[in-house]
């Protein structure tokens, strides 16, 4: 923002909030004065903004409206970061997580009930439809109603399923929040660690004359142990890091604009992303099946060819794992495959790896499950992945396989925004 466009917005804002307080409209007053305090805070008026953020919280606490809380707690530690007072900072950011949550929470469980009892009320309607025509010749008309019905509770599954992962989305992203300060320090220190280490171990070498031999190689020793030491924290604090910045991309994952792309193409060059060609590599094999009437889809580039480039990453590792396992005469195969449906397009990536426990098919959609040894995965991938597919792309997104029999990862995707959602 320009500091004269800031300026001018404020003055509006100064404006609606008189114009409220005329009308004795107290709700949308605190809605002006968060406006107020953040605009001031983008002019530097920290102080100002403050006092004006202070006053929304007071108002939507007397008022008890909890999603104005929760914004004013937002606000306020934004003022309080940009004024240098880390502590409150904190204070008001745990304020808003907490009483986020409440509310989402609220709404998700209120959302959940209504729609059990609407798909149990359905449930039995076509239940006792499906009954009375047991008894009669319409075996036809019988055996859609119970497609319909199978159809219902499988959508019912993947709404239930869907409210879940989104919540464990909301704690995830709370908790990295948490964690990102105390973890920047535990980095800054034991790299400056490392620098002294080096440091001391110069002046060491330089001034060794001057000590007594035995005492010169004892600090020798122990330095070389501070500097080791220091570099293992540095490398789990930045592996650590890494993990954060993925518990931070469940809530970043699912934005950014969709556009019509060639799935095909888009596919081509995920496949050479992870394997060097689009025929694979010198140790997998990768077999393309495209449907002709494939033609383009509307996603978010960038987000689509990241899940595109987890999955067959996956898939490579464990034919991989499976080619270590079996020995000589195991061939590793992945089919990447594409299917033209009406208003959808489904991709599948089919590998004969080690597989999956069927029991655990819906579990790896779930953040930090991993079936991967600890140390090689941190169980967030397909979990993002998720998130892109289901509330990103109105898509569907799942597993199918069985431990030692290999996997198929379906990902069904609407050819164009507003089309029909996946089945």
């Amino acid at each position: 923002h320009h500091l004269g466009d800031d300026e001018h917005a404020l003055a509006h804002l100064q404006k609606s909030l008189r114009i409220r307080e005329e009308v004795a409209n107290r709700q949308s007053q605190s809605t002006s004065l968060i406006a107020i305090g953040q605009t001031q805070v983008q002019l530097g008026r920290t102080e100002e903004a403050l006092t004006a953020l202070h006053e929304a919280l007071d108002l939507a606490k007397a008022l008890n409206v909890r999603p104005h809380v929760y914004r004013a707690h937002e606000a306020l530690a934004d003022a309080y970061e940009a004024a240098g007072d880390p502590t409150k900072a904190l204070h008001h950011t745990r304020q808003f997580h907490a009483i986020r949550e409440e509310v989402l929470g609220a709404q998700t469980r209120g959302r959940l009930q209504t729609m059990q009892i609407r798909m149990e009320s359905e449930r039995a309607v076509r239940e006792a439809e499906i009954e009375r025509l047991r008894n009669t010749e319409l075996r036809e008309t019988n055996e859609q109603l119970e497609r319909a019905l199978t159809d219902l509770q499988r959508a019912q599954a993947r709404l239930v399923q869907s409210e879940k992962l989104a919540g464990l989305g909301r704690l995830t992203a709370g908790i990295a929040h948490e964690i990102k300060n105390p973890l920047n320090f535990v980095l800054n220190f034991a790299q400056l660690n490392g620098e002294l280490a080096e440091d001391l171990h110069a002046v060491l070498l330089a001034r060794r004359t001057d000590l007594p031999g035995d005492l010169a190689d004892d600090l020798d020793d122990g330095l070389g142990v501070f500097a080791a030491n220091s570099g293992k924290v540095l490398d789990h604090a930045r592996r650590a890091d890494g993990i954060v910045k993925s518990m931070l991309g469940h809530v970043r994952s699912t934005g950014g604009e969709r556009r019509a792309v060639d799935l095909h193409q888009l596919l081509d060059q995920s496949i050479e992303h992870v394997f060097g060609s689009r025929q694979g590599d010198d140790r997998v094999p990768v077999e393309r099946v495209y449907d002709e009437e494939v033609e383009t889809v509307e996603v978010v580039t960038q987000s689509m060819q990241r899940v595109l480039v987890n999955v067959l990453d996956n898939a490579r590792y464990a034919v991989l794992q499976q080619a270590a396992r079996a020995g000589d005469g195991f061939e590793p195969q992945i089919v990447v495959k594409t299917r033209a449906l009406p208003g959808l397009v489904r991709i599948s990536v089919i590998d004969n790896g080690v597989g999956i426990p069927a029991a655990h098919c819906t579990k790896v959609f779930e953040p930090f499950f991993t079936t991967k040894p600890t140390g090689e995965g941190t169980g967030l991938g397909l979990s993002l992945s998720y998130d892109i597919v289901t509330q990103g792309h109105d898509g569907s997104m799942v597993a199918i396989s069985d431990e030692g029999q290999g996997a198929t990862f379906s990902i069904t995707l609407p050819v164009s925004i507003g089309g029909d959602g996946a089945g």
